[in-house]
């Protein structure tokens, strides 16, 4: 099974680091009892007089399959090569009117996430932690998402990944990677649904 996003992750830092092959989730999720999910958008206009009006739009995004088509790095901090991100796909499966189960496709990626207003929804955090073989270090990633919907099809996933390091050899660890630990990198992923 390929991992697209976590394997990413892991050949940016395979030629410094020598990555054990065990990964633990903190996640248990069903999609029992799926509705459709419901946002609403406002926007407000404003004449040259003083009269101000607020039109209101509802849109539900649809379930199926989302494309990843762009992704982006605002922020660097991990040492990622965008050039090694591989094109991503997700499963969004409704659980009620406010939230969402959203799957990587063919990876164990997997997150629950729930309204938080103006067509945005935050995502619960997805931990996966890897033993180094060579050293007293345990590596732990955090991928915590928030999604932003344009429409029904459409949407922007701003993504929150960090990685922190336990043991006595951590140090080294920094030393030889080039950066220290807690390290964060923000990528911004830009979605499109492509099938139910």
């Amino acid at each position: 099974m390929t991992r697209p996003l976590l394997s990413a992750v892991l050949l940016s830092l395979t030629a410094c680091t020598d990555l054990g092959p065990e990964y633990e989730s903190n996640q248990n999720l069903t999609t029992s009892g799926a509705t459709t999910s419901s946002i609403t958008t406002s926007s407000t206009e404003t004449a040259s007089t003083p009269t101000t009006t607020t039109e209101t739009s509802t849109f539900s995004p649809m379930s199926g399959t989302w494309d990843n088509t762009e992704i982006s790095f605002k922020k660097d901090g991990c040492g990622l090569d965008s050039e090694k991100m591989e094109p991503l796909k997700f499963s969004l499966n409704p659980v009620d009117a406010s939230s969402f189960l959203l799957q990587q496709t063919d990876d164990e990626l997997f997150w629950e996430c729930a309204s938080s207003g103006n067509a945005s929804y935050e995502c619960t955090s997805y931990v996966v932690t890897e033993p180094q073989p060579s050293w007293d270090a345990t590596l732990q990633r955090t991928f915590t998402p928030v999604v932003r919907f344009d429409s029904e099809v459409s949407a922007t996933m701003f993504v929150d990944y960090t990685t922190d390091c336990l043991g006595a050899d951590c140090a080294y660890l920094s030393d030889l990677n080039g950066w220290s630990y807690p390290c964060l990198t923000e990528l911004n992923l830009t979605l499109e649904h492509t099938g139910s």
